[in-house]
């Protein structure tokens, strides 16, 4: 089986162009009954994901990227949850780096159901993290007897070529430098067809597709749906709905430091 994993949505900050609605959409029609998320540092698109997922049948599989320190270097890791469990420490890791956590030791009590992945890159047979991990292979990565088991990933941020333009628009405003300084030819990554992708890894890597089916085969997430999200209109401008909405908590909350002011006068004065 093919997953496509490594896939940042619009909650990476400026890095995608890819939506989660119209993302399982086009993955049910190309042919996938597994797909996955893996935005950085964070999981605000989850629920959506979960639920959208449902409605198309298909297995969603949790992820997120993240980058620490470990023994005096950056390392950067891709975290799956394999259970509701690991949701939940999922969770817990993006909580971490969200409030400023960088170090490896802060990660690593978290990591129960929770698979680690650790992009390939030349020196990775020297890396020791105290922890099984598997080796994320890309399709330009160089065959070689790996050191640890290996799994599929291919980085996905957009649907179509045409999207190159507004991503490199993108980066240029996160990072505050020109158009012409940013290379993001080699960062985008279009949303391919699952038998093209599954052809891609059977031909270089079918060992990581092996590992992956084994991996994530059971792997399901419960959710509560009557849980009660914010909900806007789309009709309107978000800032005047906010607007609206924090004056009239304001107002209740007013009114209810007035309620209790009357109480205790009535009772204790």
């Amino acid at each position: 089986m093919i997953a496509q994993l490594d896939t940042k949505t619009v909650y990476s900050f400026m890095e995608s162009m890819i939506s989660i609605r119209k993302y399982v959409d086009q993955g049910k029609a190309y042919g996938y009954s597994a797909l996955g998320i893996m935005d950085v540092d964070n999981l605000y698109g989850s629920y959506y994901f979960i639920k959208e997922c449902q409605k198309q049948e298909i297995q969603p599989v949790l992820g997120l990227e993240v980058t620490v320190h470990h023994k005096e270097e950056l390392v950067n890791l891709r975290f799956l949850a394999l259970s509701n469990h690991g949701y939940r420490n999922l969770m817990k890791l993006s909580t971490l780096k969200m409030t400023g956590k960088k170090e490896w030791t802060d990660f690593y009590s978290y990591l129960e159901d929770v698979c680690v992945i650790v992009p390939y890159y030349s020196a990775i047979d020297s890396l020791d993290l105290g922890q099984d991990y598997y080796i994320g292979v890309y399709p330009d990565t160089p065959q070689s007897d790996f050191s640890h088991p290996i799994l599929p990933l291919y980085r996905v941020n957009s649907f179509q070529s045409e999207d190159l333009e507004t991503l490199q628009m993108l980066r240029a405003i996160k990072e505050n430098v020109t158009l012409r300084e940013v290379d993001v030819q080699s960062q985008q990554g279009l949303f391919l067809p699952a038998h093209r992708l599954e052809q891609v890894f059977q031909e270089k890597f079918p060992q990581a597709l092996e590992n992956l089916s084994g991996l994530i085969g059971g792997t399901t997430y419960e959710i509560d749906s009557s849980l009660k999200l914010p909900r806007f209109n789309p009709e309107r401008p978000a800032v005047e709905e906010l607007r609206e909405r924090a004056i009239k908590g304001l107002e209740q909350k007013a009114y209810s430091i007035q309620f209790v002011r009357l109480v205790w006068k009535k009772n204790y004065l």
